[in-house]
C-alpha cells in the first residue's frame, strides 16, 4: 500500500496478486475534508494470463457517482474507493 499526500489531496495505491494467476492495481485519488478521506476517482486494473488487460474507473461528484459501466447513480455519504477503504480500516491513513 502507498499513501501519497500533498495539501488537502490524496492518492491511495494498491497492487495484489497471485504469481502468474492475475494482478491487480488499485488508485483512490481524492481530497481530505473535514468529513475525512472525500473520493473523487477509483481506479482498477486486472491483468491476467491470456486474457485483455481490465480497467475499470469509477467517478464521485458532490450530488452523484458514476458507475464503471458509465451508469450515474446517486451518492452516499462516507462512500470511499476500495484502496480508501483498506487505508482507513487498516488505519494506515
Amino acid at each position: 500500500m502507498e499513501w501519497l499526500r500533498r495539501d488537502q489531496r490524496y492518492q491511495v495505491r494498491i497492487e495484489v496478486g497471485a504469481a502468474l494467476i492475475f494482478t491487480r492495481r488499485m488508485l483512490s485519488d481524492g481530497v481530505l475534508s473535514t468529513v475525512g478521506l472525500t473520493p473523487q476517482r477509483y481506479d482498477e486494473e486486472t491483468d491476467a494470463p491470456f486474457s485483455a488487460t481490465r480497467r475499470q474507473t469509477v467517478r464521485f461528484g458532490a450530488d452523484q457517482i458514476e458507475l464503471a459501466n458509465g451508469t450515474p447513480t446517486a451518492t452516499v455519504p462516507g462512500v470511499q474507493g476500495r484502496p480508501a477503504s483498506w487505508c482507513k480500516s487498516l488505519g494506515a491513513c
